[in-house]
């Protein structure tokens, strides 16, 4: 979504500029750009939907709600990322907030001790989901003209996840037992793997303001496998980048409770460079 992620450098412009010159100029200038340090600092607006499996332990049973189904209206997060590069070396960072709450009545999208609701028993559920997911990278541009800037980089990702759910039962239960009517359950995970990938941005002809952002990755470690996957479309100016691009961020897990996870949007937002 990186999370999202800028890909923005100032040694592409000493390149583009460098044929205006002639000489031992050339050659100066090209020194002095490859020497000098460009950085950029990127704040977006990301409002992914959810989804995921997780299990709630409560007593000797275990709690299963369809995180999808319940926060499917009120999706919202925000994150920046900042990148720092010298010559074709950098380094990125991206942070991603997500609190979400939402409350849902009548749903049967819940199960106690791996036991779906009877036909005539509802649920009234409340849940919020808070999690931090940091990545960080090293990286090195393997591509850098005027069309195509690409960055290869492995680094990490750190994900703090935490559930909490709330729920009352209603009708007939049947074989469930009575005092699970009400209950309260948390559940998280916190997280690190190890990532590669690409990012990058593809210009929409020689000399436009308008281009396509790319990122992608993929890795494990803690968690069985993660992927990261965005695009989009910017707009450049002066001061930098308007960007709106789709991110999608996805974790498989080997613990009991917290199975899957994924987040999965559209981001709005703006990249500072200096």
């Amino acid at each position: 979504m990186q999370r999202l992620q800028r890909l923005l450098g100032a040694v592409s412009l000493a390149l583009l500029t460098m044929g205006i010159f002639s000489g031992t100029a050339v050659a100066d200038q090209g020194a002095s750009e490859a020497n000098s340090w460009s950085f950029d600092a990127s704040i977006y607006a990301y409002l992914p939907s959810i989804d995921g499996t997780t299990r709630f332990p409560f007593g000797g049973s275990d709690v299963g709600v369809s995180t999808s189904q319940i926060l499917e209206s009120l999706n919202l997060a925000a994150m920046g990322a900042f990148n720092i590069r010298k010559g074709s070396w950098g380094l990125f960072t991206d942070l991603m907030y997500v609190n979400l709450g939402a409350s849902k009545g009548a749903t049967r999208e819940f199960s106690l001790g791996n036991v779906g609701l009877p036909a005539s028993a509802t649920a009234n559920v409340d849940l919020g989901v808070k999690a931090w997911v940091w990545t960080i990278a090293p990286e090195y541009r393997v591509a850098d003209d005027s069309l195509l800037k690409i960055d290869l980089f492995v680094g990490a990702r750190y994900l703090d996840l935490a559930e909490k759910l709330n729920w009352t039962l209603t009708g007939n239960l049947g074989p469930i037992f009575a005092p699970a009517r009400v209950g309260s359950a948390t559940s998280g995970i916190v997280n690190w793997s190890a990532i590669g990938g690409f990012k990058g941005r593809v210009a929409l002809g020689s000399g436009s303001n308008w281009s396509v952002p790319l990122y992608l990755d993929g890795g494990g470690g803690d968690s069985t496998h993660t992927f990261q996957a965005a695009a989009g479309i910017s707009y450049a100016f002066q001061w930098g980048d308007v960007v709106a691009m789709w991110r999608y961020l996805g974790y498989g897990f080997s613990d009991k409770n917290v199975s899957s996870l994924t987040l999965n949007g559209p981001l709005l937002g703006v990249t500072f460079r200096w």
